[in-house]
C-alpha cells in the first residue's frame, strides 16, 4: 500500500475528515489574515489532537500532524511561515513523548515554545508548552508533566555527594529555568536537554536489560552520556562567562575558559569545585569506571570531565556495559556533576 495513501486513510479515522478538506482549507486561508486566533482556529479544525487519561494511537497521531504540516509547507511556505504553529508543535511534543521518543519530543517542544515566546514573551510560561516546560500542574499534557517530574524527583532523590544539595521542584524552576530562559533564548537547550538525558536513563537501562547475549552496539549508551556531559560542559562555560573566570596560572593566564581542561588553571573553579586529574593517566572508559571508588564531588567532576574527553573522540571502546550497573554508575556521577553546578550557581 502507498505510505501516503495510508496516512491519509489514518488521518480521516483519527479526525473523522480528509486531508483533502485540511488542505482546501488552507488555501482559503488569507495570507495577510493569519494572526494568531485563524491559526488556532485552523488546527482546531483540522488537527488530529490527542487523548488525556490514556495512551492512545500516539504514532498514528504522531506521523498524521507531521503529514499535515508537511503538505501545508509545500502548498505555501510563505504562508507556512507566518502562522503560529504552537498547537500542532505541542501536539507532536506530547505524541512523542507518548511513544518514548524524547529527541523528537524535546526538538518540538522547543519548536511550540519558540512560537509561544514569539507571541507571548512574558507570558510564555502560562501557555500549555510552557507548563511542561515549568513542569507546572495543569494543562492536558499532564501525564507527561507528572513523568518528567517524578523522575526528576527520584533523581534527586538518589543523588550521592558529600555537597549538601536541597532542590525542589518550585526553586528549580524558578532559579533555573526560568533564569536562564529569559536571560537568553538559546538557553532552552541546556533545560530541554537536561529533561531528555533523564528520561533516556530509563529507556536506555530498559534496553541493557534486554540486551542479546551477544552484546552488540554500545552507541546508544556512549552517546546518551556524551549527551549529559555536554550539558554539564555547557552550564560550567555559562557560569565561567557570567562571571568572567580568566585562567590565572599556566602559559594561557589571563585567556577565557574555552575547555574544560581550562578551569583547571582557573582557581574561582578549582577552589570552590575541585582539580581536574591528569587525563593522560586514563586510557579508555574502564580506567574512568574504575575512578567511582567514593560519591564525592570531585568523583563526580572528574568522571564527567574524563568521560568527555573519551567518549567523544572515539567509539571503538571496550563494551563495559556488560553488567548495567556500569551505565547506571557513570549516569549517576554525571547527573551529580550536573545537579552540582545547578545547586552552587543557581539554587543559592
Amino acid at each position: 500500500m502507498d505510505h501516503n495513501f495510508s496516512i491519509y486513510q489514518l488521518y480521516q479515522q483519527l479526525r473523522g475528515v480528509s486531508l483533502s478538506d485540511a488542505l482546501t482549507a488552507f488555501d482559503n486561508l488569507i495570507e495577510n489574515e493569519l494572526n494568531y486566533e485563524v491559526a488556532d482556529r485552523y488546527f482546531g479544525a483540522f488537527g488530529v489532537g490527542n487523548v488525556v487519561q490514556v495512551v492512545n494511537a500516539p504514532h498514528e497521531r504522531f506521523i498524521c500532524y507531521e503529514f499535515l504540516l508537511t503538505m501545508l509547507r509545500q502548498k505555501n511556505i510563505t504562508k507556512f511561515e507566518k502562522m503560529h504553529k504552537g498547537t500542532p508543535y505541542y501536539f507532536l511534543a506530547w505524541t512523542a513523548f507518548d511513544i518514548r521518543d524524547y529527541e523528537r519530543a524535546i526538538y518540538y517542544l522547543d519548536a511550540a515554545l519558540a512560537e509561544d515566546i514569539r507571541l507571548w514573551p512574558g507570558q510564555w510560561m502560562n501557555t500549555p508548552i510552557g507548563m511542561i516546560l515549568t513542569l507546572q500542574d495543569g494543562g492536558t499534557a499532564i501525564r507527561i508533566i507528572q513523568e518528567i517530574r517524578g523522575k526528576f524527583n527520584e533523581i534527586i532523590s538518589q543523588l550521592f555527594t558529600d555537597v549538601q544539595i536541597t532542590i525542589d521542584i518550585r526553586t528549580f524552576i524558578e532559579k533555573f529555568v526560568l533564569a536562564v530562559i529569559n536571560q537568553d533564548k538559546k538557553n532552552r537547550s541546556i533545560v530541554t536537554s537536561l529533561y531528555s538525558f533523564i528520561l533516556e536513563f530509563y529507556d536506555r537501562e530498559a534496553m541493557l536489560l534486554l540486551r542479546s547475549s551477544e552484546r552488540g552496539t554500545i552507541e546508544p549508551f556512549l552517546m546518551h552520556l556524551l549527551k549529559g556531559v555536554v550539558i554539564f560542559e555547557t552550564l560550567i562555560k555559562e557560569v565561567a562567562q557570567k562571571n568572567s573566570w580568566k585562567m590565572d596560572s599556566g602559559s594561557q593566564r589571563g585567556s577565557d575558559i574555552k575547555t574544560l581542561g581550562n578551569l583547571d588553571y582557573c582557581s574561582a573553579f578549582t577552589s570552590k569545585y575541585c582539580r581536574l586529574q591528569d587525563q593522560d593517566t586514563v586510557h579508555n572508559i574502564q580506567d574512568v569506571l574504575n575512578l567511582i571508588s567514593k560519591n564525592d564531588l570531585e568523583t563526580a567532576i572528574n568522571v564527567t570531565y574524563l568521560l568527555r574527553n573519551k567518549v567523544s573522540h572515539d567509539l571503538r571502546w571496550d563494551d563495559i556495559f556488560d553488567n548495567p550497573i556500569n551505565y547506571e554508575k557513570l549516569f549517576r556521577q554525571i547527573i551529580n556533576a550536573i545537579l552540582i553546578v545547578i545547586h552552587k550557581e543557581f539554587l543559592v
